[in-house]
């Protein structure tokens, strides 16, 4: 029998199918997918105990589940002024890594599922791999957004942009998960019961999943303490993954206190021609699939803070005039 023969038995893929219907699909993605699963071990080995599996990298594998938004794409972003008039010049909106939120507890909050099972491995290098926007779900009502305004519009003395998504490819995006936010402790139940039935799965077959805590890691941000449940939160969270190899270009901020703070750029509108990326000559075929894999965002309206002095609203409405006519709309 040949090597390489050997090597691709001991992978056992019965165990591994099983992980992803007993635990995956029946307590958290119904239609989790995996994209790769393999195991590295002794040459004499027939089966392995334990494998490494990375689950396809499409938001589609979260339909179904409660981390898959299917409202109104129509999204409000409370900033400062002068984030906003960098917004609307740049065409960019900028996603913060996890160490960057105001609340500092919120992902050890999710990762009180681990219990003493790798509650140590909730560490800020993982974090610093999950980025985030926050928006809220769009609410005509001003009565209604005051919570918000005061929260995220800096007590009225920011901006509110609204933004809509197109949500025809959302199905194809790649390493994005639009979901709202979690307020309620019998979500961290059921994100608990989802861990417990791992931890059954392991003790029942003596099969380790060594990145199932990982698969957890990636929605553990749409989880927060009750005590912010009239934020009315929804995040797009981007995650490549958590090795080395995985980590996106990040650029690195100044703020608050002169904490360094890494983010990356998500595009707005892609420009009127359809694309905002310099694509160099030989990708230009592959536009189209670029498009349906990237959230495409376009600003709808720009709401002023009813605290805003008359100069700061002077400011950004010259800002908007000079690029209006950067925007489809």
């Amino acid at each position: 029998m040949s090597k390489n023969k050997i090597k691709n038995w001991a992978i056992d893929d019965e165990k591994i199918e099983l992980f992803m219907e007993e635990v995956l699909r029946k307590h958290l993605l119904p239609n989790a997918r995996k994209k790769s699963a393999g195991a590295i071990g002794p040459y004499e080995a027939k089966k392995f105990n334990y494998a490494n599996i990375h689950l396809a990298d499409s938001f589609s594998i979260y339909k179904d589940s409660r981390y898959y938004y299917d409202g109104e794409y129509k999204f409000t972003h409370f900033t400062s002024l002068p984030n906003a008039i960098n917004i609307i010049r740049d065409k960019k909106i900028r996603m913060y890594d996890l160490n960057g939120m105001d609340d500092k507890n919120e992902f050890y909050y999710g990762g009180e599922i681990f219990k003493n099972n790798n509650r140590e491995y909730l560490t800020e290098e993982i974090k610093s791999n999950i980025f985030i926007l926050s928006i809220c779900k769009y609410n005509s009502e001003k009565s209604e957004t005051l919570t918000q305004w005061r929260e995220f519009g800096h007590d009225g003395n920011g901006i509110a942009i609204v933004f809509r998504f197109n949500k025809n490819f959302r199905n194809h995006w790649v390493h994005f998960v639009l979901s709202e936010i979690y307020y309620q402790p019998k979500e961290i139940k059921n994100l608990e019961a989802a861990w417990k039935a791992y931890l059954n799965f392991k003790t029942k077959y003596n099969f380790t999943v060594n990145t199932c805590n990982e698969i957890f890691y990636k929605i553990l941000g749409f989880h927060k303490l009750p005590i912010y449940k009239n934020e009315n939160e929804v995040r797009l969270i981007y995650n490549e993954g958590f090795s080395l190899h995985d980590v996106p270009n990040k650029k690195i901020k100044d703020i608050k206190g002169g904490k360094l703070t890494p983010y990356i750029e998500l595009d707005i509108e892609w420009d009127k021609n359809g694309s905002n990326y310099k694509l160099p000559l030989e990708l230009k075929k592959h536009e189209p699939l670029m498009k349906m894999i990237y959230p495409h965002i376009e600003i709808e309206k720009v709401i002023l803070g009813y605290r805003l002095s008359n100069k700061s609203k002077r400011d950004i409405g010259e800002v908007i005039s000079f690029h209006s006519t950067n925007y489809k709309n």
